[in-house]
């Protein structure tokens, strides 16, 4: 988990701060992750050298590929839900209006409350 977590603020990092939109800058970029991979990739070689630690490396394995199949295989369904024909005049890939436009009331995302985060959940549109 720890793994995939460095390695995506890794391919992360560089574009948001390209964008401007970086919030949080991590003590130590670029080289801590770096630090931070060697070190589990040490632990797991400890791991290895044991025959408990074997086992819970490879049934580690086994659940990571399980769960990237499920993604992949609820990609494919979501695929081909989305080529199926919508009735009501509904276009595949259409969203739900948002919370309060279906009245007037001001327009606001569902479950962030107001003042937290402003800068970051504002929207595009300034609402």
């Amino acid at each position: 988990m720890w793994t995939f977590i460095i390695i995506r603020s890794c391919a992360c990092t560089p574009t948001l701060e390209r964008s401007g939109s970086l919030v949080i800058r991590v003590p130590g970029w670029p080289w801590l992750p770096w630090v931070v991979l060697v070190g589990l990739a040490g632990i797991a070689a400890l791991m290895l050298t044991s025959d408990e630690g074997r086992s819970q490396l490879v049934s580690m394995g086994a659940l990571t590929l399980i769960i990237v199949a499920i993604y992949f295989v609820r990609q494919l369904v979501s695929s081909r839900a989305s080529k199926v024909s919508y009735p009501q005049g509904r276009a595949a890939g259409t969203q739900m209006p948002a919370v309060g436009s279906i009245m007037g009331a001001p327009r606001r995302r569902v479950g962030v409350p107001h003042g937290v985060g402003a800068r970051v959940n504002r929207r595009r549109d300034g609402t």
